[in-house]
């Protein structure tokens, strides 16, 4: 059992138990000495876990830390690829610039990259998504004081996929990430979120979330994808300037906070389902999972494209991710890229 397993295998012990548990019951069931035990709980108290220590009683796990820390994520998380590996750290330009050189390095399929506050994140089209400092996707430098004071606000991460994938495959990639963070919102909190095409979350009518891909290989050869996602979660966009009045957070619509860690555990569970049936050849299931709760179902769009503008009723997405809709002239499909751009008719 590796150091980063047995601290998870203590963490999980000490949360089964919810009293005290003896230094040799955790060294008998981790195979290490008492001594190694020991030196796990300190290292454990370094990363923020409050445990007691009481002689004839043993250790007792009073909290952990509001960190999205790899040993969290990891226990409870049920999954068999996504999340096997994560990478951490507290402040990050960019999860995708930071995953984009963990997959040039050779980082394996499933690795996360996580942070608590990014400084340079990026959107869709090169555009940039202002929010505090844990949002997804911020490009204002920001002061370690600021860090400090955004931090346990959102959820933003990264996946780097590699299994045989094919460039006019690629938009499918948002999809699968509008879709599983819609669901991991729903799953969690009841809430009804939306995925809305090509790359973002809705609730309420409002931005909640939204998904970057990038990817690196030739046009005919891709090596890998990097799905980035990001939801706000805890905090009132409202109250920031720079933010749209079209944003919002799970916390503000629910009216109460969220686990942040619960969020991107259900978030990763069903990314992984979506992404094993995108591998599969079972794009059908995520068409009719999409067109269940897709924001623009059924509804009157104008889609801004380089053809020029088309409107017509939403009618859920073809085998290529792209958007379909409806008019007179019949159904057409609105291909994912460039400054291609949809929104929702009153």
């Amino acid at each position: 059992m590796s150091k980063g397993e047995s601290n998870i295998s203590i963490i999980e012990a000490l949360q089964e138990t919810g009293d005290y548990c003896s230094g040799e019951d955790l060294a008998q069931e981790m195979g290490i000495s008492r001594t190694a035990v020991w030196k796990r709980i300190n290292l454990l108290r370094d990363e923020g876990f409050q445990i007691e220590a009481v002689p004839k009683r043993g250790y007792r796990l009073v909290s952990c830390p509001e960190k999205l820390l790899p040993l969290l994520i990891q226990s409870g998380l049920r999954t068999t690829t996504i999340g096997k590996r994560i990478y951490y750290q507290p402040v990050m330009d960019s999860t995708n610039d930071v995953a984009r050189k963990l997959a040039e390095g050779g980082a394996g399929e499933g690795t996360v990259v996580v942070c608590e506050v990014q400084t340079r994140g990026k959107g869709r089209c090169g555009k940039a998504w202002v929010s505090p400092d844990m949002s997804i996707r911020k490009s204002v430098s920001v002061t370690e004081e600021k860090h400090k004071c955004h931090e346990k606000q959102n959820v933003l991460f990264s996946v780097i996929l590699r299994d045989s994938i094919l460039p006019q495959y690629l938009p499918r990639f948002a999809i699968i990430g509008a879709l599983s963070a819609a669901q991991g919102i729903r799953r969690l909190t009841g809430l009804g979120a939306q995925p809305k095409w090509p790359n973002e979350v809705m609730l309420h009518d409002r931005k909640v979330g939204g998904v970057l891909v990038e990817f690196g290989g030739e046009l005919d050869s891709i090596g890998y994808v990097i799905l980035g996602v990001g939801v706000n979660v805890n905090f009132d966009p409202s109250k920031l300037s720079d933010i749209t009045t079209e944003a919002t957070s799970i916390s503000r619509e629910l009216g109460t906070e969220v686990s942040r860690l619960k969020l991107l555990q259900t978030t990763l569970e069903q990314l992984e389902e979506n992404y094993h049936l995108l591998k599969k050849d079972k794009f059908e299931i995520i068409q009719s999972r999409w067109s269940s709760i897709h924001y623009e179902q059924g509804k009157q769009v104008r889609a801004n494209t380089p053809e020029g503008i088309k409107m017509g009723i939403a009618r859920g997405i073809d085998t290529s991710a792209a958007l379909i809709i409806s008019n007179e002239a019949g159904e057409e499909s609105i291909t994912m890229g460039g400054n291609i751009s949809v929104s929702v008719m009153e």
